[in-house]
């Protein structure tokens, strides 16, 4: 008894059908055409082939194929996409770890699948300076081109329906459903924000991974002996026989497969025929993530300060001193908290002309002259005066110059 079928391969996240090869007649077709054109190439009747630039050409193919039914089934594959260069910034040079894969536009079409460990990755790094002089958080960006990137981008789709008629819709349908979710984007950023921390200067780190999902759509009208293999066997022989080869598009796949059928006894085995493979297009797509995003540098942004020391005495009069300051941090004005300040030194010494000290944003500082009588006061940072005199508490009143009344 012998048993005929259809499979419709999507390599790579990628639709593998399985149906009926019976002959139909056009006017016995109850498909709405719409849905097949919202799934076409942007040239109908085309296939994707690749050309020595590398760019997607479409050589036109106008027959029409008809089955009875066909069934979904996944299949993976996956392509090394390609990554920008590492960019850096001005506290930061890339180094030579910092990206994996071939320098490029990651939705430029590459040419070979990948293979090996790393599988259909590539990364890259970038970094990013900023300054968030605010007393709230703030979203750090990543450069151009890096913003502009998406979760998930189709960079290739020229699966093309409409030279495939199905009679049953329920399966139609499922077919259909299953080529739309794998040419779904995202729009959503790849590289997310990472929030700066009020009053703070530094640089983001980004790691930026790409990952290459292809998926071949074509047809095998698979026809099997009761006695021999079962289509589940005879796709897991066909896979390893894709695995090593460079060869991911669907017409190259179709190719490969027609080599292999005459090469090996799967013609005896299933009944096929080399010219029975055929191609309906391919959907390629790269997701982006960035797994690694922190801060490399972050510091606290300071106001400049002027702080003078006086002695004041019991009468009211002042007059310059000199000393030395204990500058603390206390609490945090803002929430969440700023970065901690490196400085200043506790020990600040002060003339009798003044000194400059550099107290951190977002903070409010305790400031007290290590002397007997030294006065101590908060002060928030940032000020819109930030000058202070703290006075040293005399008990007496100055010593009359010799000879003085």
């Amino acid at each position: 008894m012998w048993r005929s079928g259809l499979c419709l391969v999507a390599m790579t996240v990628g639709v593998l059908a399985i149906g009926s090869a019976q002959p139909l007649s056009l006017k016995t077709m109850h498909v709405d055409t719409k849905p097949h054109t919202a799934i076409a190439a942007s040239t109908l009747f085309n296939t994707l082939i690749p050309d020595k630039t590398r760019r997607p050409t479409l050589p036109v193919r106008d027959e029409v194929d008809e089955f009875a039914t066909v069934v979904p089934v996944l299949f993976p594959e996956s392509f090394e996409p390609f990554c920008f260069e590492p960019l850096g910034c001005a506290h930061f040079t890339p180094e030579p770890e910092d990206s994996r894969g071939l320098t490029g536009n990651p939705y430029e079409f590459p040419s070979v699948k990948s293979q090996g460990v790393n599988t259909g990755k590539s990364y890259t790094t970038v970094y990013a300076d900023f300054i968030n002089d605010s007393p709230n958080p703030a979203e750090v960006y990543p450069p151009t081109p890096f913003r502009e990137l998406w979760r998930k981008k189709t960079i290739v789709n020229t699966v093309n329906l409409r030279r495939l008629r199905v009679e049953d819709s329920r399966a139609w349908n499922q077919l259909l459903q299953s080529v739309q979710k794998l040419a779904q984007e995202d729009d959503s950023p790849g590289v997310l924000p990472v929030k700066a921390p009020p009053y703070s200067e530094g640089c983001v780190k980004w790691s930026v991974f790409f990952t290459g999902y292809a998926t071949t759509v074509k047809v095998i009208p698979f026809k099997r002996k009761q006695s021999h293999r079962t289509l589940e066997a005879f796709l897991e022989a066909f896979a390893s026989f894709l695995s090593p080869r460079k060869d991911f598009l669907s017409v190259l796949i179709a190719e490969s497969a027609r080599e292999w059928i005459k090469a090996h006894n799967e013609q005896q085995e299933s009944d096929l025929e080399p010219l029975d493979i055929k191609a309906y297009g391919d959907i390629c797509s790269v997701q982006t993530e960035s797994y690694y995003a922190d801060f490399v540098r972050l510091r606290n942004l300071t106001q400049e300060w002027r702080i003078y020391i006086r002695v004041k005495y019991p009468d009211g009069s002042t007059a310059p001193a000199e000393g030395t300051i204990d500058a603390l941090r206390d609490t945090p004005l803002t929430d969440p908290a700023p970065p901690p300040p490196l400085g200043p030194s506790p020990d600040l010494r002060v003339g009798k002309d003044g000194a400059t000290v550099h107290l951190g944003k977002g903070w409010r500082w305790k400031l007290q002259v290590r002397l007997p009588g030294g006065e101590e006061r908060l002060v928030e940072v940032p000020h819109p005066e930030p000058t202070i005199t703290l006075y040293i508490h005399a008990a007496a009143p100055p010593s009359q110059p010799s000879g003085g009344k």
